[in-house]
């Protein structure tokens, strides 16, 4: 700190100047694609709505080593691409020659949250132009800048390498899971999911079922948000007064969410082990089976599952998949004996693997936190006066 210390003496004594993005920075809007025409993976990034890539194009209209910020969907999020990538039309860029590319995007994090609070709340959350123009930033000289940026990277690189730790680990389970439970599939017959059992779905309940104590409930979004590949105990309750209109999972049966807000998000199951009945969201389908639970529920996680799978999800508003495809999907079958082998495996590795990462995750927040803490420490100037 005493290096940038020593340059602020230096270059701006007196303070340095500040202004409006828009009168600092060019803002740039991207320009539309048509989702259908993207590849899922492959080629050049498109940023449309959210940090993570809406396809992949043939071509590029923006340069790599640039800040943008999306302003429909995830509005506000700040996003940095050091690759050439596709801006499109709910995505802005911003640029400026008196501004050192990651100094900007620093620069934008920090002012992250003004900008969430000015998003319009509606169907499709959005960003004005306008909110991200009147941004007032310092313009620090170069040298400043440039020793700025040395330090927050050097930040973000610690926190980007326990990232890439924690994605190691999950990709060593998933090779794992995967490879066990397909081992022996050229031995053992794939059956689509509507041979091995039935379908049901749940009805639907509102915040206004809800209740401290009373009738156990699954919520779709308890699913890809709290629940893992089992579950004993509810994340909630309803009323006694909803009983009549609700339906039941039964102990044993999977509870599979059928709609969310990405692909990821569909067909993520959790079997349901407690010792009684459990109501289940309308957003959810039931799957009764005489098989293992725990080993259908560890089929629903793997790499076959999830490419079967996007073959009938369906996207729009909604992102979701029916029960008549769902029942296409096909899985192994192996003996009950080979899937409680294998469900036990797999259960003890996951035990093992949750207590190896379990660290990362709150090592990875606090060094969020002390990047944060010094970027709002570093890019606060004295403003010179006129």
């Amino acid at each position: 700190m005493s290096r940038i210390d020593e340059l602020i003496e230096r270059y701006c004594p007196d303070g340095v100047e500040y202004g409006e993005l828009g009168e600092v920075c060019t803002l740039a809007r991207g320009v539309r694609v048509v989702r259908k025409n993207l590849a899922k993976d492959g080629g050049i990034p498109v940023f449309q709505n959210a940090l993570k890539p809406l396809g992949y194009h043939s071509e590029s209209n923006r340069r790599a080593d640039m800040s943008f910020v999306i302003c429909a969907g995830a509005a506000g999020q700040i996003g940095y691409s050091n690759t050439a990538f596709w801006a499109a039309d709910d995505c802005y860029t911003v640029e400026s020659a008196i501004f050192n590319d990651r100094f900007l995007y620093h620069l934008l994090l920090q002012n992250q949250p003004k900008l969430i609070v000015q998003v319009r709340k509606a169907s499709i959350p959005r960003l004005s132009r306008t909110a991200i123009e009147r941004l007032r930033v310092p313009v620090p000289p170069m040298p400043v800048q440039e020793e700025i940026v040395r330090v927050l990277d050097s930040f973000a690189e610690l926190e980007a390498e326990l990232e890439a730790e924690l994605e190691a680990r999950k990709a060593q389970y998933a090779f794992y899971r995967d490879k066990l439970i397909f081992h022996d599939a050229r031995n053992t017959k794939l059956k689509p999911l509507g041979e091995i059992g039935s379908f049901s779905r749940g009805r639907r309940f509102t915040k206004n079922d809800y209740a401290p104590t009373g009738i156990p409930a699954i919520h779709y979004a308890d699913i890809y948000t709290s629940l893992g590949t089992c579950t004993y105990k509810p994340m909630t309750h309803l009323s006694e007064s909803s009983r009549d209109r609700l339906r039941f999972a039964n102990p044993g049966d999977l509870v599979i969410a059928c709609t969310g807000e990405t692909a990821e998000d569909i067909a993520k199951a959790t079997a349901w082990m407690g010792d009684s009945k459990i109501a289940v969201h309308d957003d959810c389908q039931i799957f009764s089976h005489n098989e293992n639970s725990l080993y259908i529920a560890y089929c629903f996680q793997t790499k076959d599952f999830a490419k079967q799978k996007l073959r009938y999800i369906s996207e729009g508003k909604v992102t979701r998949i029916a029960e008549s495809s769902l029942a296409k999907i096909k899985i192994p079958i192996p003996s009950q004996e080979n899937q409680t082998r294998i469900a036990r495996m797999l259960n003890e590795f996951e035990n093992l693997h949750s207590d190896v990462v379990s660290g990362l995750p709150a090592e990875i927040e606090a060094r969020r936190k002390q990047y944060a803490y010094y970027r709002d420490k570093l890019l606060t100037f004295k403003e010179k006066v006129s």
